[in-house]
């Protein structure tokens, strides 16, 4: 009987809990994005850049659908967008892979850091293909490796937006050499292999967030590095109740994220923030926290993957959330997050 009684509380603790957070985070309504949108049913990644925000996909276009770009909007309205320029970033090729899989961004004064998942694939089942068929797919032999996934893109872009230097590099070395990754680099991302879905930028280093994998105890890498020297990381860890990092995103008390199931479950999309410390607990460690500020509700087959912070006060912030999956006038909407 004490041991219900105790879960009985808990329970009740945690549904309070949960509800004072919901109530931390505030659905303000659709963005408007004005313009023809690039690949706008896979926008996976925003950010705020000067006066623009930036938006990337992670899907190719064109007629090989092998071109990466980014787009700039300027805002012209509270919630509506104007698109400025599209900017044409990566292209691919058919042996090493057409796809970037852009999933996230980092911005640094006029830096735009952008980020490939690293991550192998394997393609979907086909419910009009024999089954032999289908299983061949789901076999070892079955995943496929691109490298045009294991790149990390700094853009160096001027005043107008236009592209001024490009440069980049790869955290592929780094991931096969881990002793927690690299036991995961040969597996699917969306089957808790390596995924990199966040990426920020603080105190002159940059923060990659692994969707995949999440450990046992749910703790859930993050590579820490200067970008000027990345084979010299660190890797902390936080803990985020069974899901992965799909945003991250820097402010001025540490990060705010949002998290969701590694593969195609349906646990829900959560708005978390984060101090940045770790959470891997040692002998006299003090250990990081994460704060639950909201659910993040969503349309069927709609995945909230992008995370930008369009303002910042003593309150609180302003967000744009952006949408892979969503019907085009849904692709981005704004909350309002409390402290």
């Amino acid at each position: 009987m004490k041991r219900i009684a105790m879960w009985t509380a808990l329970l009740s603790a945690s549904c309070a809990l949960s509800a004072a957070a919901s109530a931390r985070l505030e659905p303000i309504g659709d963005v408007a994005l004005v313009g023809e949108v690039a690949a706008a049913s896979d926008i996976s990644a925003a950010a705020r850049l000067g006066r623009f925000l930036a938006l990337g996909a992670d899907e190719g276009v064109g007629a090989e659908r092998d071109v990466t770009v980014i787009q700039l909007f300027e805002r012209t309205g509270a919630d509506r967008w104007r698109l400025h320029r599209t900017v044409p970033v990566f292209q691919g090729d058919k042996r090493d892979g057409r796809e970037l899989d852009l999933e996230a961004f980092a911005v640094d004064g006029d830096t735009l850091y952008a980020i490939g998942s690293h991550g192998r694939k394997r393609k979907l089942t086909d419910p009009d293909s024999r089954r032999g068929t289908n299983l061949k797919r789901l076999r070892f032999d079955g995943i496929e490796r691109e490298r045009s996934r294991e790149h990390v893109l700094v853009l160096r872009l001027g005043e107008n937006g236009a592209l001024e230097e490009r440069d980049r590099f790869s955290l592929r070395g780094e991931i096969a050499n881990d002793p927690v990754l690299s036991g995961f680099r040969a597996t699917p991302s969306k089957e808790n292999g390596v995924d990199i879905e966040g990426l920020a930028f603080r105190d002159g280093r940059l923060w990659v967030g692994f969707r995949g994998p999440v450990l046992r105890e749910n703790f859930v890498p993050v590579m820490v590095f200067d970008p000027e020297d990345h084979d010299d990381y660190e890797l902390r860890f936080v803990q985020l109740g069974g899901r992965g990092i799909r945003s991250l995103e820097a402010v001025s008390d540490g990060f705010l994220m949002i998290a969701g199931p590694v593969g195609d479950g349906e646990d829900g999309f959560q708005l978390l923030r984060w101090d940045g410390v770790d959470m891997l607990p040692g002998a006299g460690a003090e250990l990081g926290r994460v704060e639950l500020l909201g659910a993040i509700a969503s349309a069927p087959g709609a995945r909230p993957e992008g995370l930008a912070v369009l303002a910042e006060d003593a309150a609180g912030y302003d967000l744009m959330v952006v949408f892979d999956g969503a019907d085009a006038n849904q692709v981005a909407q704004r909350y309002r997050a409390s402290r």
